[in-house]
């Protein structure tokens, strides 16, 4: 059996750290992905429609969240998304130093994925491919 194409779709990462963000953008580019990026949690939730509210927006089909940043850190951003109605089915995938383990608030999460930093390409790809593929599932 052939392997599967990659499904490409439009990814937002979430990272305060520019230099890994923009490794993680340069990498799902070469892949074939539309990607954005947000410095912020904050950033994150206006490009999102969340705050200010505007539902209306045009989503990303994934967002790839880091954990550990400042003013606002990734687990309250997950959790304004999830009050949000037009967020709340976004697929999530966490970017995180941090095991589950190491922080127990990560296993109350219902996220696509982990990803631990520093992360393998190779995984990468993987978990952004395998949450692409379930969205196009959905979608059908």
């Amino acid at each position: 059996m052939a392997a599967r194409a990659p499904v490409l779709g439009k990814v937002l990462i979430v990272d305060d750290e520019v230099d890994t963000a923009d490794m993680l953008k340069k990498i799902l580019q070469l892949e074939g992905h539309t990607v954005e990026l947000a410095f912020s949690g904050r950033e994150a939730l206006k490009y999102l429609g969340v705050e200010p509210l505007k539902p209306s927006v045009t989503l990303p089909d994934m967002l790839i969240l880091d954990i550990m940043m400042p003013e606002m850190d990734g687990i309250t951003v997950y959790q304004k998304l999830m009050a949000a109605a037009h967020t709340k089915s976004l697929p999530i995938v966490v970017l995180t130093a941090r095991s589950q383990n190491q922080d127990s608030r990560l296993l109350s999460l219902s996220v696509a994925g982990y990803i631990p930093k520093p992360f393998d390409v190779k995984d990468l790809c993987a978990i952004v491919n395998g949450v692409l593929v379930n969205v196009e599932e959905k979608r059908r």
